[in-house]
Parts: C-alpha cells; sequence; structure tokens
C-alpha cells in the first residue's frame, strides 16, 4: 500500500501553496500596474478572478507536493517533485511575461521538468534537506 505524507505535512504545503499563490497574485496584480489591464484582456479576464486561480492552483499544488512528499525519501522521487514544482513554476513564470495569450507550452513544460528535476536533485544530495528515509 502506498504511504502519502502525513496530514500535518499536507496542511503545511498547502498553507505554503495557498502563500506562494498570493504571492503569485501580487506579483501579477504589480504588473497588470505596471503594463495595464491589456496583458488580461485577450479574455477579459478580472484581477479577482486571476487572484483567486493564483491562490487556489498554489493550494492544489501544495496538497498534491504534501501527498507525494515521501517521494522524496529517494533520489528518483525527489527528482518527481522537483519536475512537478519546476513545471508549475514555469508555467507561473509564463503567465506573468505573457498573460492569458501567447504560450509556448511545449518550451514552458521542457524547462520545467528538465530544470526541476535537476534541482530535486540537487535538493536530494544535500543531507541537511533530505527527510528521514
Amino acid at each position: 500500500m502506498p504511504s502519502f505524507g502525513s496530514p500535518s505535512d499536507i496542511a503545511t504545503a498547502a498553507k505554503r501553496g495557498a502563500i506562494l499563490g498570493a504571492a503569485f497574485a501580487a506579483t501579477l496584480g504589480l504588473a497588470m500596474l505596471i503594463r495595464g489591464q491589456a496583458v488580461f484582456a485577450a479574455y477579459q479576464t478580472p484581477f479577482w478572478y486571476v487572484a483567486v486561480i493564483a491562490i487556489g492552483a498554489g493550494l492544489v499544488a501544495g496538497v498534491l507536493l504534501g501527498l507525494l512528499s515521501p517521494l522524496a525519501a529517494h533520489r528518483w522521487g525527489a527528482m518527481i517533485l522537483g519536475a512537478l514544482a519546476g513545471t508549475c513554476g514555469f508555467c507561473a513564470l509564463s503567465f506573468i511575461a505573457f498573460g492569458t495569450y501567447d504560450w509556448h507550452w511545449g518550451s514552458t513544460i521542457l524547462a520545467g521538468v528538465l530544470l526541476g528535476a535537476y534541482a530535486g536533485s540537487l535538493f536530494w544530495t544535500d543531507p541537511r534537506r533530505r527527510p528521514p528515509a
């Protein structure tokens, strides 16, 4: 039977994800102040909608990473978690840079997977950050 993260690990990860989502929403708000509403106007998306989705996506990503946190005991598991987190991060950066149009999905996902897996491997290699087996 597969083991998932403990409820406290999941709750902590969900809280961190929601905080990162709120920081992402604040960054989007700053981008809208600097560049104007035109970035998100293609789909007539109000800022509050984007902010709620950003916080919700952070919460869901946090829960997912909290559930899968026991995988970090192995290098391959840390690389999978890094690839998931990296893909989410690169999608967020692409959203900030290009708004709701002009996406480059292939390069965004490829960069997230490759760099995230590398970062996960580096995270696993550092014995101070590796969770107990």
